[in-house]
């Protein structure tokens, strides 16, 4: 009785288990940009690297919320710029040829583009 169980409890599990419901093209899709939707509201920047990040306005341009693919964050406008945006980690340097994102150490998004609507 309890082997029969236990085969059932396995068939079960792998049954679940199973990579059918998902296609493997999309586990190994390399562009994300396919992936990526854009959020209500927020402004979309395509970088060098086929990197896409958005961007939303909050508190009369005082502050942005940042979207980048893995996570998101708030970012608070610069006294002396109003066109730099920080938290004293990541900094965001909008600019009309070139808006950039960078950190401490590195440039983690660049040549950033706004996109324009097609409307």
């Amino acid at each position: 009785m309890n082997l029969n169980f236990l085969l059932l409890l396995i068939g079960v599990l792998s049954y679940s288990c199973s990579m059918d419901k998902l296609p493997l093209s999309d586990v190994f899709l390399q562009d994300i940009s396919e992936k990526t939707s854009r959020p209500e509201g927020s402004v979309e920047y395509n970088c060098a690297e086929h990197k896409v990040f958005f961007l939303s306005y909050l508190h009369e341009k005082k502050f942005v919320w940042l979207i980048l693919r893995d996570r998101e964050f708030r970012l608070t406008q610069n006294d002396e710029s109003p066109n730099i945006y920080t938290n004293d980690i990541t900094t965001l340097e909008l600019s009309n040829e070139k808006t950039q994102i960078k950190n401490e150490k590195e440039i983690l998004y660049s040549e950033c583009i706004e996109r324009k609507d097609d409307t």
